[in-house]
């Protein structure tokens, strides 16, 4: 039987895999991050929501930086 747990399917990717994945997903956090900007100007509605999403996607291409 096939696993639904995220981190069960993610171990059992091979590298190429790994790294397809996280750099899909790293992509993905700029678009989620795009809803922390001000509608007018420059600013920032949520900076502390886009700081957190920055984290992640340091966090994300760290890891696929030690796949290589």
């Amino acid at each position: 039987m096939a696993s639904h747990n995220p981190t069960e399917v993610f171990v059992r990717l091979k590298r190429d895999e790994k790294i397809d994945f996280l750099l899909r997903l790293a992509h993905e956090l700029t678009i989620v991050g795009r809803d922390a900007y001000s509608l007018v100007g420059d600013g920032l509605d949520a900076p502390h929501r886009l700081r957190e999403i920055n984290e992640i996607q340091h966090r994300i291409l760290a890891f696929c930086l030690a796949l290589k």
